[in-house]
């Protein structure tokens, strides 16, 4: 029988990693909140489906989600894998699974549940309106940089407004701090999408999809990534305030290490580019070791500080060099 955990394994890579260091009623609805955008993201990236199919089935997933009905979306989910718009066998188990998700949707409390749903919504419009742009042979190509960071908004900003709304509410000594986290929560999820664009755009252009706009220089790109990052670690410090167990800074700081120097490799040796196995095992040690304490404190500079000794000392330690992270 499936559980959540066994879905995340099968559908994420990063977030199969750091959701389980929360805490384990945040766990869970993060957790449901991903499997969400997961099943959105689905339809999105199809590269079997037409533009208008992919519309459709976002379509019918935002009225399940409004009404609630996981009648219709056992319905749908028949439809759905019998016709599957990737082939990817955990998203189309994901597919097959969505009643379960959805049920496990339904028992959150009510205020997770709502500003989960709120967000997922929110990604389900924004990314119809991006598929509608697609010609009929389902290529996308973004325009400019405005249209750039719209994109990452759709996709990952809107997690990280997610996942802030839902730290303030388990973590309350956080609300002073509610908009400027969520100030920051943008530049978080911009700066993480970017690093996979660059990352995977030569994968993507192979399937149509065009998100680097052909009049920027990669470098602008780049220096918008590195500085999204940056402010990313500014929301690590200003998590600290609301005084939460070590999990969710392990949960915030690992994605944040494993995109510093992911983005360093790409910017060195190009598109596909990747950290090695060994690298991420050392960045997880590296974070597991540091947060034990619950007496430390970060700021920025000690933050990075503590990245770069990690990277200096993990550089040369052997290891599989080609590994998907």
């Amino acid at each position: 029988m499936t559980d959540l955990s066994d879905l995340l394994l099968k559908t994420s890579r990063t977030f199969a990693a750091t959701i389980p260091l929360l805490p384990e009623q945040l766990k869970k609805e993060v957790s449901v909140g991903y499997l969400l955008f997961r099943i959105a993201d689905t339809f999105e990236d199809s590269t079997c489906w037409s533009p208008e199919q992919r519309i459709q089935a976002l379509s019918v997933f935002e009225r399940i989600l409004r009404e609630a009905s996981i009648e219709e979306a056992g319905k749908a989910a028949i439809k759905w894998t019998r016709n599957p718009p990737v082939s990817h066998e955990g998203y189309r188990e994901l597919l097959s699974e969505i009643q379960y998700v959805l049920q496990e949707w339904l028992s959150l409390p009510h205020p997770a549940r709502e500003r989960i749903t709120y967000y997922v919504l929110k990604t389900i419009q924004g990314m119809s309106r991006y598929v509608a742009r697609t010609t009929p042979s389902s290529e996308l190509q973004l325009k400019d940089m405005a249209d750039l960071q719209e994109y990452c908004y759709v996709v990952a900003g809107v997690v990280g407004e997610m996942i802030t709304d839902l730290f303030v509410i388990h973590y309350p000594d956080l609300a002073p701090y509610e908009q400027e986290l969520h100030s920051k929560s943008l530049f978080f999820g911009e700066g993480l999408q970017l690093v996979n664009i660059l990352k995977d755009s030569s994968t993507d252009a192979k399937e149509g999809r065009f998100f680097l706009p052909p009049a920027l220089e990669r470098r602008e790109i780049f220096d918008l990534a590195r500085l999204d990052l940056d402010e990313a670690a500014r929301y690590i410090v200003i998590i600290q305030a609301g005084n939460p167990p070590s999990g969710v800074l392990k949960f915030l700081t690992l994605p944040l290490f494993l995109a510093w120097p992911t983005l360093d490799q790409v910017d060195a040796d190009g598109s596909g580019a990747k950290i090695t196995r060994q690298e991420v095992i050392g960045f997880i040690d590296c974070i597991q070791e540091a947060f034990e304490s619950k007496r430390r404190v970060f700021d920025f500079e000690s933050l990075r500080g503590l990245y770069l000794r990690a990277k200096s000392s993990i550089r040369d330690y052997p290891g599989p060099k080609q590994e998907d992270t």
